[in-house]
């Protein structure tokens, strides 16, 4: 007679039996994941259970085990081990999530020893585990009641139960799963992970039995017509409707705010959505409360569509303040990634219709699973993380907490553009930088682009004299401008000096516009100790120069001409007129403004036989100027010096200090940062040429 026997033994005895000989109790523990010494404990039973339905279990040490069938009984012994029934045995993580499921999807109070007979352990255990899942009903707004002589149940609004309950079936089921559930009709499906007894359970309270007059009511109701939904959009559609009509069947009320149901009232989705609930009663001959419609309304707005084919398809979702958040998303990432990401218009598009219908999941408290999340965190942790600080923007702005899994959706839309970046980057742009002197304002534009673009090598920094035979011997793929050229050979981008927002779109717009013509390495070349150390010597002169002569004092020219006129006579020259007329040359070009308080005065010129830097405080109120900062070379300068006034001018920029010492007027605080600067520099220079002994 069939008796009861313990899933792991039953495990045991049905490998055995595929097996012709003897196998070793080490191929046992590994087939069954356990290890050797638990196999060994359970053998005794095995060896039992297999003599009592007339087979008899061989032993022989250095061999293994090894069942041992007389053809004659084979049949008799495969039927009684096919009938015989296992015992259920729960590991202390499925208990706690059995005794979830029991509670939530029972009205009754249920006392202690029912659940003790149930999982068949003590009372004391089942008291231990309502201990552990006490503080998880709590934090979904359950409450567990507890009484000496009255028993146990979870307390809680409608609609936190219902949240939790769904929050069990995609924490306990994929979305797969589900799928193949549907699709084979609700037949007894192989689930996968979870014990099948706990699934079937929860399949149970979202009512299993109701799923087929639900699926008819969706196709009758010309949803499926309307809407692409996705396949997570059906499942969760179909699991909502069936949970629905479950918790009304079991005499439970949703209520939904009717000031908000008058508004849906008005939308599209709602009339869809009032067709449904009404194929739905008619299919299961229910009475189903008009409360459900404005839930069901709200699911539909939420739901996920297929990305469309169409490339040039405009935004689905026509709400600008949907459109303004998802650009702040961009916007903040942008800055986080260090790369331009505004001018992807797939990413704007896909953001925004993803993003209608997540807002509306999340003002209603939908739960949707994104079966990638782990993933996601783990392979692409830093494009996550920085999704995650933008996405802080949206949940000041609307209230709402942005569940991980919508971050995570969030995050698959940013890496593909971030990747698709990157790969452009991967690429190495030949580039000249010209302005008019080829110093000055096209060094601080050098050094903006080289912080911003790691795929431009700037091959060179030229004046716009000798652009055309520059762009001729360097076979560049296009240059970046200062001022505006006549027609050159290869594409032009004019920008600010200081590269603003807009400059470093339309660069970004010339890389996706033009291929580079060569492959290049984006590792620079390697420089010798020779180059490095003549480098350091003209560097070291280039910072004396500089640091003997700086001035830092006041103007009071009242027009450019005159602070021109000022700047001449503090600067050491051996032709005045001549460097008077170079400065207005320069400035006739345009204005190169540093900061919002302050210009660049700059020029190369034949008039100067050494680097020259300095300030010039502005007394007048009505050039709108605090400061001028004045920079001259000679006509023949090295790269070295180019690049130290270069940095110096940029550090005008980055330091605020430095600025506030010169408008205070103390000369030697703003020596002193001077000092600093080049001190760093040549430190930097110093640690290029360690590097290059190691």
């Amino acid at each position: 007679m069939a008796g009861q026997i313990s899933k792991r033994t039953k495990l045991i005895i049905d490998l055995l039996v595929q097996q012709k000989d003897f196998v070793s109790g080490s191929w046992i523990a590994k087939q069954l994941g356990v290890s050797k010494r638990t196999v060994l404990r359970e053998m005794d039973e095995v060896e039992k259970q297999v003599r009592e339905n007339g087979a008899v279990l061989e032993r022989v040490p250095g061999k293994g085990v090894k069942i041992e069938l007389p053809l004659e009984s084979a049949g008799e012994f495969l039927l009684q081990m096919n009938n015989t029934s296992v015992e259920e045995h729960f590991n202390p993580e499925e208990r706690q999530r059995s005794l979830i499921i029991e509670l939530i999807g029972s009205k009754e109070i249920q006392k202690l020893y029912y659940f003790a007979s149930k999982f068949k352990i003590s009372e004391a255990t089942v008291s231990n585990d309502l201990d552990r899942i006490e503080p998880w009903l709590k934090s979904r707004n359950l409450k567990l009641i507890r009484k000496p002589g009255y028993g146990v149940r979870v307390e809680g609004h409608e609609t936190d139960i219902r949240k939790t309950i769904v929050e069990l079936v995609y924490d306990n089921f994929s979305r797969d799963e589900l799928m193949d559930f549907l699709r084979k009709q609700y037949s007894d499906t192989p689930f996968a992970g979870l014990r099948t007894d706990i699934k079937k359970r929860l399949l149970n309270i979202i009512g299993d039995s109701t799923l087929h007059g639900i699926e008819s009511a969706i196709e009758s109701s010309g949803i499926l017509r309307a809407y692409a939904l996705a396949d997570n959009a059906y499942v969760a559609l179909v699991v909502h409707l069936s949970l629905a009509v479950q918790r009304i069947l079991a005499g439970e009320k949703i209520h939904f705010d009717p000031v908000l149901l008058d508004e849906l009232k008005e939308s599209t989705e709602y009339g869809m959505a009032e067709k449904l609930i009404s194929v739905t009663s008619d299919n299961l001959n229910i009475s189903i409360p008009t409360d459900e419609i404005g839930y069901v309304t709200m699911h539909l707005q939420g739901a996920k569509f297929r990305s469309t084919k169409d490339k040039d398809a405009s935004f689905r979702i026509h709400d600008y303040e949907i459109i303004h958040l998802a650009e702040q998303l961009v916007q903040i990432v942008e800055r986080k990634a260090g790369m331009i990401l505004s001018d992807n218009k797939r990413l704007l598009t896909d953001l925004v219709n993803h993003m209608g219908p997540a807002l509306t999941r999340i003002r209603m408290g939908m739960i949707i699973r994104n079966p990638l999340l782990e993933q996601i965190k783990t392979q692409y942790m830093t494009y996550y993380k920085w999704t995650e600080e933008a996405v802080a923007y949206i949940e000041e702005r609307l209230g709402n907490k942005i569940p991980e899994d919508e971050i995570g959706y969030l995050t698959m839309h940013f890496g593909a553009a971030i990747e698709s970046s990157i790969k452009r980057r991967n690429l190495v742009w030949r580039v000249i930088i010209a302005c008019s002197t080829g110093i000055g304002s096209s060094k601080l534009l050098e050094s903006r682009v080289g912080k911003l673009y790691k795929n431009i090598k700037i091959v060179s920094v030229r004046s716009t004299l000798s652009i055309e035979k520059a762009i001729q011997d360097e076979d560049v793929d296009f240059v970046i401008s200062t001022v505006r050229l006549k027609q050159t050979l290869v594409p032009t981008v004019v920008v600010s000096p200081l590269l603003l927002d807009e400059d470093a779109k339309r660069i970004e717009e010339m890389l996706s516009a033009i291929k580079p013509k060569h492959v290049q390495k984006t590792d620079g070349k390697e420089q010798g100790l020779v180059s490095i150390l003549s480098q350091l010597n003209m560097f070291s002169a280039a910072g004396e120069s500089v640091l003997q002569h700086y001035f830092h004092t006041s103007t009071s020219g009242v027009s450019e001409e005159q602070i021109i006129e000022d700047a001449a006579s503090i600067i050491k020259t051996t032709d005045r007129n001549q460097l008077v007329r170079d400065l207005k040359k320069r400035e006739d070009l345009g204005r190169t403004p540093i900061g919002n308080e302050g210009i660049l005065l700059h020029c190369r010129t034949k008039a100067v036989d050494f680097e020259q830097f300095g300030f010039l405080r502005v007394e007048s109120t009505g050039l709108g100027l605090s400061y001028v900062v004045v920079m001259v070379v000679p006509e023949k300068v090295s790269e070295v010096s180019r690049s130290l006034l270069g940095t110096l001018t940029q550090k005008v920029v980055e330091l605020d200090n430095w600025v506030q010492e010169v408008k205070e007027g103390s000369f030697e605080k703003s020596y002193a940062t001077l000092e600093q600067i080049i001190s760093e520099e040549l430190k930097a220079m110093l640690q290029i040429l360690e590097d290059t002994n190691e």
